[in-house]
Parts: structure tokens; C-alpha cells; sequence
């Protein structure tokens, strides 16, 4: 029945039946949203403290720094990886699983299926650390269950152990322990993140959405003044000697004497020089900053320095040498090889003759050498950026009697290391200022900018031009005619000392016989140094004179660097230029075979050529910092005005200056470079 309307009428007991539903249905979502209200607000914490352990914390590692060479190509650099886990709950198959690790990652498949097996239960088993990328597909296009690669980072050597003592090691908690690595931590190391990962039933992580990451800083990058192919050179030849001589262990440092920079250092040991993977302490040492050793006759430079400066002597004075044997303060002092009458001062530092320098430090007297000795920086540590560095030692004057005097002035009684020798030798190559050594060229700032300290670092002027000169020039002829001649390099023009000395056993007093220390330090071209090596080797048993053990490395290496093709050119006197072994011409080392020629370095091209021979005339003084007139200066005597106003030098020739760009009175700024020509004197005629 309907009504008026057309509609059906509605039964009153539906109409309850509808309300009740609503109601229900109404009451229902109350108290769905009631309970989830109680459970996720109100119970929070008491559902989350029984709640499984889904999300975990994981550290995300920062990238650190990057240690470079001069040139920028990496030394020591971060690897992405993966440290791999499994859950051997959920993985089955141990068989096949151990097959596809041993195929993929290398190894036993005994070995994996050992370590599966003995954690069955456990649901967290580290398998393997830094696996690759290319590890990690392989993985996982095998479809195994419950593998975990948890991100980490590695660190690498892109050219091996080269340098490697002064690069240095990090240890596994990425925190450095030698060398750089550890010298500059707090710059290459960073600051470590972290982010939180969702684990499921597979035991795989996922990206959690309901927590905040904190990204990982990286760490800057360094750059250091080591050149790679000299770095190469040093330690090959360095490495060629402890075999030749069978040395117990070596050290060596190249530098440049113009700044101070280290171009190369190596430091070796006898048991495995080549092995990278050396952990023990012995492999983290840089031994040419971190051992000390007696230096023998190359401390004689500093002694004659000290006499020369303070005008105690001059080259020419005489000193009788006692033909072999002077009794000294209670002692008797013998010359090793030969026996020498009346020798100049000049001859008694080029034939390394103790009873002269005996004589020379009884006149100078202790405190003189004492001072020095200190000047020059032995006794305290030169403050190179590298951790470890031993002073060496120096004992107080107060303590010093005659003998205790000519011993120390002849290298016995004081320890030094190899790179303290290195800043002496550059004192005399440099005309006089000892420098700060500097390994490190720049470090990368937060933005992006390099920041350099300064490019040369003065600590002070330890000897005046004229006693440099004056010393260079005597132990330039110790090489070409004293007992230095085994470092001499045909064509080059060398200045060095060799130094043996007696070295005592650990835990014993006095010398050990058999053990000794040889060494040898110079510098070359004489014309316009441009490099400083010392070569020490450690108780060679065979050849253990300087002369013939340390010397002969010198030599090596100087003949293999003139020789590279990126090396200052050597000018044949009169002929044409000799370029490296890559080059048109023929090498340095082959130039030694006709015996003839005569060589000179030549560092860049004079524009316009050479003029004819400039007149003698007086000096014109200039103000600081603009160019003097050079022109009929000796060579020594034109170096010498250039290093006073911090210029450097290129070189061609020898003799007198004869042209010189650019032109005198020209504005010159600290590390800009002038070239200079000379020809040879003409007879009779003398330098301005």
C-alpha cells in the first residue's frame, strides 16, 4: 500500500534496526580510534620498549681526505666498499652459499661453509669486509637470502709503497698512526654521520622515513711537496744500495734549497724494503725524521763553516796534519786512509783529515762551535709538518773538555737525523739561510680553497754570502778531488761531504766494532743549486766507508734525475743542447763515456741570445726589490746579489755574466725568475 506520494510506508521497527546499526557503527569507529589513540599516544613508550627491533642506527662514514703529490695525483685515497653479513636462519643452502662466496669473494669454500655452519642459529654473521661494487652484484644476481652489505670505505695506495712512510698508515678504526695520515687527522679525518635503516623479515634495510639523518662530513684533501718521479728514483737507488752493501737499513731526503721544500724522501729496511703490507713498527717508521745516528766527517762542514765565518781561518791558512798521528788532549787522533803533512784549511775539509779539524776546533774553541752547531739546528727538531720527529742531540757546552770539543767537531758525540743534515747542506747551498722543510705544499679548506703556508720560511741566517761561496767552492773540490769523488757525476758540477761513523750496539756503551753509520750530503749545480741530497745508510757490512757505500747511491740518483726528460737541460760547452733519454741527443749518463766534455745546467732560454762580453765597472746598487745590474759579475758574485733580494736564478754558462733578462732595474717580486748568460774570462781578466 502507498501513500499519497507514491511511497512505501516505513515500518517502525526498521527504522530501529537502522539507528541501532548506525549507532554500533558509530560506536565502533569511537573506539577503533580510541584504542589507536591509547596505543600509539597514551602507551607509547610501553608498546615501543617490547616492540621488535626493526630499525637500527648505523654510522655513515665520511669519505676521507685525499693525500696528494705536488701535481695533484693521489697518494693515498678512499675506496667505496661493503663490510658483508648474512643471517643464516633465513639463508639455506649452505653448500651453494659457500660456493658462490668463495667464487665471488675469493677465498676457501671450506672456509665459508665452515663459518655458515657454526653460526646456523645466529641471525648477524660477518662474512667479509671491503667487498667492491662489482662483489656486491655479483651477490646479488646469485638471488641468495639474508645477505647485509653494510657501507664502509677503503683505504688505498694508488702507487704502492712509494712514499708510503711519509704518507702513512690508518689503522681499522680509520684513525692514522704514521706519518700524514696521522700528523694531519683531524683535517683528512672528518666527522662520521649517521642515518637509521628498517630492517625486514628478510633481514634487509630499508630506508626509514620516520627518523632523521645527520650526512657525514668529508675530510679535506692535502698536498705535499713530494714529486713522484724523484720520490721513484730516491728509493730505487736507495733500495739498490742496501743490497749492494747489504746496509741493515737507509734513509734519504732530496730537497730544494731555495724553499726548502722536500721533493722526495725514502726511508728502507733491510728485511723487506718493497713490501707494502708491513705492520710492524719498524715498516710505520720514517726513519729520516724519526732515527738519529753519529753523521762522522759530514758534521766537518759545520765546524769549518763556524771557522771560516767567524774568521778564524781563511781557505789558504796551513795546518800541519802530523803526518798521520797527533797526540790530543790525552788521546791520539789518527786520519783514517792516509798520512798528510801541511794541508790548506781548504785541504783538510776536502781529503776529511780529523787531526786538521782537531786542530781547527782547538783555535775556534768550543763555545764558537757550540753556537754553531745550534745555529745550524742540530739538538732541536726542524718542526716539519710529520709526527715522530726526533732533535737529535747536542750536549751542553758546560760538559765539553778539548777532546769532547774536536770529537763533536768531527761528528762523534752528537746524534743528528737525516733530515737536520739536509737543512745544514741547504744553509751553504742557499748562501746562508737555514730554512724550515716544508712537506706540505696546501690543505683544502671546507669551501673548496687550498690555504699554503708560506713559501719560504727563514728561521735565520746561519753563515753570510761570502762564507757560503767560499765553503761551496772547497766542498765542491771535495767531490772532484777529495774524498767525495765517488758522488761525482761527469759534467755536473757536485759539492758534497761523506761522513763514516762508528755506531754503538742497543743496550751497550761505546762503539760496537763492524757496526757503522755512512753517509753522504751535497748539493748541485754548484753554478745555481737546485737540489740537496743526503744518502745514510745503516750498518753496511760490506764497503762501509762513505766513499764507497753512500757515495755511489748519490751518484745514482743525480745521474738518473739529470737525465729525465723534464730536468733542466745540459748544455755541452760550445755544442748543442743535450736533452733526457726521451729526447733528440744523447743522456747524461751517456755523456760521461767520451770523458771529455764538459757540461752546464742550463734552466731556461735567454731572450734575444748572449751579448759579447760586458767591461768591468763598478757595482750599481739597486733598491730592494728591483733587479741589479748583473752584467760583469763573476757568477757566485751575481747568485749571491740575486739570493740577497730572494730572486731565483736560471743559469747558462759559467765565468762572467754577459746578458741578463729581465733588464736591470726591473720590479722583481719574491719567486719570480731571472735568467742569466756567462761566458768564460777572458785571460787576464777578473771578475768585478
Amino acid at each position: 500500500m502507498f501513500d499519497n506520494r507514491g511511497h512505501e510506508p516505513v515500518n517502525g521497527r526498521d527504522v530501529k534496526r537502522l539507528r541501532a546499526a548506525a549507532l554500533a557503527l558509530l560506536l565502533g569507529v569511537v573506539l577503533v580510534l580510541f584504542e589507536s589513540y591509547r596505543i600509539q599516544v597514551w602507551k607509547r613508550g610501553q608498546y615501543t620498549a617490547i616492540r621488535p627491533d626493526d630499525r637500527r642506527r648505523t654510522e655513515w662514514l665520511a669519505k676521507r681526505g685525499v693525500i696528494r703529490d705536488r701535481y695533484g695525483n693521489p697518494l693515498a685515497t678512499d675506496l667505496p666498499s661493503y663490510t658483508l653479513s648474512v643471517d643464516p636462519t633465513v639463508m639455506g643452502g649452505f653448500r651453494r652459499a659457500s660456493a658462490v662466496f668463495a667464487e665471488a669473494l675469493g677465498g676457501d669454500r671450506d672456509h665459508y661453509l665452515r663459518l655458515l655452519s657454526r653460526n646456523a642459529q645466529n641471525e648477524f654473521v660477518t662474512v667479509h669486509r671491503h667487498v667492491s661494487e662489482e662483489q656486491k652484484a655479483a651477490l646479488e644476481a646469485a638471488g641468495l637470502r639474508g645477505l647485509l652489505f653494510n657501507p664502509s670505505r677503503l683505504r688505498i695506495h694508488p702507487v704502492g709503497r712509494v712514499g708510503l712512510p711519509v704518507v702513512g698508515r690508518i689503522n681499522g678504526d680509520r684513525r692514522g698512526i704514521s706519518g700524514i695520515e696521522m700528523q694531519f687527522e683531524t683535517v683528512l679525518s672528518g666527522e662520521n654521520g649517521w642515518r637509521f635503516l628498517q630492517v625486514d623479515g628478510r633481514n634487509r634495510l630499508h630506508a626509514c622515513a620516520d627518523e632523521f639523518d645527520r650526512p657525514p662530513r668529508d675530510g679535506r684533501d692535502v698536498r705535499l711537496t713530494l714529486d713522484p718521479t724523484l720520490q721513484t728514483i730516491l728509493e730505487d737507488e736507495l733500495r739498490r744500495g742496501l743490497v749492494r752493501t747489504k746496509a741493515a737499513a737507509g734513509s734519504a731526503v732530496l730537497m730544494n734549497p731555495a724553499n726548502g721544500e722536500v721533493l722526495a724522501m725514502a726511508s728502507l729496511t733491510a728485511e723487506d724494503p718493497s713490501d707494502e703490507a708491513v705492520g710492524s713498527r719498524e715498516g710505520l717508521q720514517n726513519r729520516a725524521v724519526q732515527a738519529v745516528f753519529e753523521p762522522g766527517s759530514t758534521l766537518k762542514v759545520v765546524t769549518a763553516a763556524a771557522a771560516l765565518e767567524e774568521g778564524v781561518f781563511e781557505p789558504e791558512s796551513p795546518i800541519h796534519c802530523e803526518n798521520g798521528e797527533f797526540r790530543f788532549a790525552g788521546r791520539v787522533l789518527h786520519d783514517h786512509d792516509k798520512k798528510y803533512g801541511k794541508l790548506s784549511f781548504s785541504r783538510v775539509l776536502e781529503v776529511s783529515s780529523n787531526i786538521g779539524i782537531a786542530k781547527v776546533t782547538r783555535k775556534l774553541g768550543r763555545k764558537r762551535l757550540y753556537k754553531s752547531m745550534q745555529a745550524f739546528g742540530f739538538g732541536t727538531r726542524t718542526a716539519v709538518d710529520l709526527p715522530g720527529e726526533a732533535g737529535g742531540s747536542l750536549p751542553p757546552v758546560y760538559g765539553w773538555n778539548d777532546f769532547t770539543t774536536a770529537a763533536i767537531g768531527f761528528g762523534q758525540g752528537i746524534s743528528v737525523t737525516t733530515l737536520q743534515v739536509a737543512g745544514m747542506m741547504a744553509a751553504v747551498a742557499n748562501g746562508g739561510e737555514l730554512l724550515k722543510p716544508r712537506i706540505v705544499l696546501s690543505v683544502q679548506e671546507s669551501d673548496g680553497r687550498e690555504t699554503a703556508p708560506a713559501q719560504r720560511d727563514v728561521l735565520r741566517r746561519v753563515l753570510s754570502p761570502e762564507t757560503a761561496a767560499s765553503l761551496s767552492e772547497i766542498l765542491e773540490r771535495a767531490v772532484s778531488q777529495g774524498s767525495g769523488t765517488p758522488a761525482g757525476v761527469p759534467g755536473i758540477r757536485i759539492a758534497g761531504k761523506t761522513g763514516t761513523a762508528q755506531k754503538s750496539a742497543p743496550g751497550t756503551r761505546g762503539y760496537t766494532p763492524g757496526l757503522y753509520t755512512s753517509s753522504f750530503a751535497g748539493f748541485w749545480p754548484c753554478e745555481a743549486p737546485r737540489f740537496v741530497l743526503v744518502v745514510v745508510l745503516e750498518e753496511p757490512r760490506q764497503e762501509y766507508y762513505a766513499a764507497s757505500s753512500a757515495a755511489p747511491v748519490f751518484a745514482s740518483v743525480v745521474q738518473r734525475i739529470v737525465g729525465l726528460p723534464s730536468s733542466p737541460r745540459m748544455i755541452r760547452r760550445g755544442g748543442d743542447a743535450l736533452a733526457g733519454p726521451s729526447g733528440p741527443g744523447r743522456g747524461a749518463s751517456e755523456s760521461a763515456a767520451d770523458g771529455n766534455a764538459r757540461f752546464v745546467l742550463a734552466s731556461g732560454e735567454m731572450p734575444g741570445g748572449p751579448r759579447a762580453a760586458a767591461p768591468r765597472r763598478r757595482r750599481i746598487e739597486t733598491p730592494a726589490g728591483t733587479l741589479p745590474d748583473l752584467t760583469g759579475l763573476s757568477l757566485r758574485e751575481a747568485l749571491t746579489a740575486l739570493a740577497e733580494r730572494k730572486i731565483e736564478a736560471r743559469v747558462r754558462g759559467e765565468g762572467v755574466v754577459t746578458a741578463q733578462s729581465p733588464e736591470p732595474g726591473s720590479r722583481m717580486a719574491p719567486g719570480t725568475v731571472c735568467f742569466i748568460a756567462c761566458e768564460p774570462r777572458r785571460s787576464g781578466e777578473t771578475a768585478r
